[in-house]
């Protein structure tokens, strides 16, 4: 799996998705002013309504779900490479332990 898929995934524990949030607001917001537009009018503001949705998950919640991603992403990489670095470190102190070994049997030697 991707990291970017894997940090989207992993996102929607840190915070749910928002977009549905985003459009249950809209909606209810529709319902309450749509009896003050004339009836001429109600398509084209019901329109305007939900572009200015569209704009605001475009501009607000999928970007910052997409922040949330990288971040994730990033967060998950810098992981594996301070698993790496604990791995060499741990293989490093083995490598000193079996050369202090060495020296300890050439100097009683």
């Amino acid at each position: 799996m991707s990291r970017h898929i894997h940090g989207f995934n992993e996102s929607k524990g840190y915070c749910s998705e928002t977009c549905p949030d985003v459009d249950s607001a809209f909606s209810d917001a529709w319902e309450e002013i749509k009896d003050m537009v004339a009836p001429r009018c109600e398509d084209e503001a019901e329109r305007a309504i939900d572009m200015l949705c569209e704009k605001v998950k475009k501009v607000g919640t999928e970007k910052l779900r997409e922040a949330l991603c990288s971040a994730i992403s990033d967060k998950m990489e810098a992981e594996g490479e301070r698993d790496d670095l604990k791995r060499q470190v741990s293989d490093l102190e083995s490598e000193i332990a079996s050369l202090k070994d060495e020296l300890s049997l050439a100097e009683s030697a």
